[in-house]
């Protein structure tokens, strides 16, 4: 994402060291588990907090959240988009894991993919239920949660995939099916 026009400082943090290469950023810090995960940050001291496809990566959701709203200023807003743990996408996904199968699979419909692009996940916070509740107990007062369903660009390898794809759209964009992604707005 490019934000730069937007803000006038982009803070990233993350547990990949990666994140320190990103070029995007004006800052960056990578959090430990020996600092409790503790955004280096003053209390109340930025706007805006956006977690791209994060959530679902997160042991302690609770923890997460709070301290996001911790670092957030008053009228601050949180923002996320993460998987929904009953797409079947992701159904599928936690079944096969990271066995040897997942892997295959994986490179078939995202060939791009680098292997160290692929973290551990929990869907701890990833039903719209679930993810109201963490919010709203880790202190933010206003919650909002919508649900997308994108076009299944990646069951492309094969015609009676992506064709099975397209129905499951078609019914998950009329409200009969879980949609693929979340997309979580918060106040404090």
């Amino acid at each position: 994402m490019r934000l730069k026009p937007k803000l006038a400082r982009r803070i990233g943090v993350d547990i990949n060291p990666a994140v320190l290469e990103n070029a995007e950023l004006d800052e960056a810090h990578v959090l430990t588990a020996e600092n409790g995960y503790h955004i280096p940050l003053p209390d109340a001291s930025v706007d805006a907090v956006l977690a791209d496809w994060v959530l679902e990566h997160l042991h302690d959701p609770l923890r997460s959240l709070t301290e996001c709203r911790r670092v957030l200023k008053s009228g601050g807003i949180f923002a996320a988009r993460t998987p929904n743990r009953w797409h079947y996408i992701y159904i599928l996904s936690r079944a096969i894991g990271s066995r040897r199968l997942g892997r295959t699979l994986l490179r078939i419909s995202q060939p791009a993919r680098r292997s160290e692009d692929i973290f551990e996940t929990h869907y701890r916070a990833n039903t719209p239920g679930q993810l109201r509740g963490f919010l709203k107990d880790a202190g933010f007062s206003e919650v909002d949660i919508l649900t997308h369903e994108a076009e299944p660009l990646y069951l492309m390898f094969s015609r009676v995939t992506l064709l099975l794809g397209w129905a499951y759209a078609n019914l998950a964009q009329r409200g009969f099916l879980p949609r693929a992604a979340l997309f979580a707005f918060a106040r404090l």
